[in-house]
């Protein structure tokens, strides 16, 4: 294990609540866990919204266009995801402030789903302090983080500062289950979960 490898996996501990928690860098695998979890949740949002809004379609046609949906979604894989706008400052960081944006960017769907979404980040914080605390499940972690004065956001970066390149310096994160499909994981004021060029494949 190389220094840089040794130093990230010692974790960093932090207070949720009344309890001390250690986390844990995400490794390749974990990676490859939550790319696969955005899809199943991709799956299950594209189906619950057909379904709340069948009442748009005509009565008579409603149940074959959802029986169409449902086979059409799970027959959908990574490379169906789509890949998501985000906005540019000019220090190429992502941002979520209209007046700070310079340009816009594209990454993978995934990378949005773990970096920027509730469900991502909550399932990022599990999977992270899971590795110290296995007894954990991803209900109670929510349940912690609801109870304290703890955020998911702020939970979610200390999981990005561990598991990510050093923000802002150009080093591209390795190559992933989908890369090479054109959509570039950039350097982020938003913490963008992307895997470490140090880290090592096994959990």
């Amino acid at each position: 294990m190389t220094t840089m490898a040794a130093t990230m996996a010692s974790g960093r501990t932090r207070k949720i609540g009344d309890r001390t928690f250690e986390f844990r860098p995400l490794t390749l695998k974990d990676f490859g866990f939550l790319q696969r979890q955005a899809l199943e949740d991709f799956k299950k949002q594209r189906i619950e919204t057909y379904t709340k809004n069948l009442s748009l379609f005509p009565e008579a046609e409603r149940m074959t266009i959802l029986r169409a949906v449902v086979e059409e979604t799970s027959r959908m894989c990574e490379s169906d995801l789509p890949p998501q706008k985000m906005m540019m400052d000019k220090e190429g960081a992502v941002t979520l402030d209209k007046d700070k944006a310079e340009k816009t960017d594209v990454i993978e769907y995934a990378y949005h789903w773990m970096s920027f979404t509730y469900q991502g980040r909550l399932h990022a914080i599990w999977l992270s302090l899971h590795k110290a605390h296995p007894e954990l499940t991803l209900d109670e972690v929510e349940t912690l983080i609801l109870d304290s004065n703890e955020s998911v956001e702020n939970l979610a970066n200390v999981v990005g500062d561990l598991s990510s390149p050093s923000l802002g310096n150009g080093e591209a994160a390795p190559p992933t289950e989908k890369a090479g499909r054109g959509h570039r994981q950039p350097s982020t004021g938003q913490k963008l979960l992307t895997p470490s060029v140090s880290q090592e494949v096994t959990a």
